[in-house]
């Protein structure tokens, strides 16, 4: 029987010269792989080697972010079911015109719903800032909290909130009511 315990000891008692990826395909534990790659995941091809070798039944959304902060060329080699909306965003920023390039890349759940990635997408195309937002950020208008943009034809700050899926101009007086009632904005 593998336990999480054998598993670890099995994994440390390979010798040096044979990787732990070509052991980890075994290993049906995803917090044991994660503490793998965290330990011997070291550069971009151990990343790649990894993403091939850990079970479908094993990876998950964190083991699949680990794998493409060390290499985001690996995002093909992973099954889109591990792709959230943030790591499609963290992929889009780290390889700008990737999705475009190969739209079926890009997850069915991600594309058809409104989260941070098209949120960023939405205010790259109109506005030509998506990427001045931090996930955080994006989370927060995502949960209807007014932000300020720069309107690329008058060069005017203005003052928005996304309700329904649309952005909508918020009313200067709406703006000053906020602001007095104490709201951080």
């Amino acid at each position: 029987m593998k336990t999480r315990e054998i598993c670890r000891v099995a994994l440390e008692a390979l010798p040096g010269q044979i990787p732990k990826y070509d052991l980890i395909l075994y290993v049906p534990y995803a917090d044991i792989c994660l503490e793998t790659l965290q330990k011997y995941c070291t550069n971009k091809t151990d990343a790649i080697m990894y993403a091939i070798n850990i079970p479908d039944a094993v990876m998950n959304e964190e083991i699949a972010e680990f794998i493409l902060e060390k290499n985001p060329l690996a995002f093909p080699i992973l099954k889109d079911t591990y792709l959230s909306p943030e790591i499609c965003l963290y992929i889009d920023r780290n390889n700008p015109n990737y999705f475009s390039k190969y739209p079926s890349m890009l997850p069915q759940s991600v594309k058809e719903t409104v989260n941070v990635f098209t949120l960023s997408r939405m205010l790259e195309r109109r506005w030509g800032c998506g990427e001045n937002f931090s996930l955080d950020e994006l989370k927060e208008i995502l949960q209807g909290k007014p932000f300020h943009i720069k309107e690329s034809s008058s060069g005017k700050n203005v003052f928005m909130e996304l309700e329904g899926g649309r952005f909508r101009i918020l009313p200067e007086e709406r703006k000053i009511r906020e602001i007095k009632k104490g709201h951080k904005l």
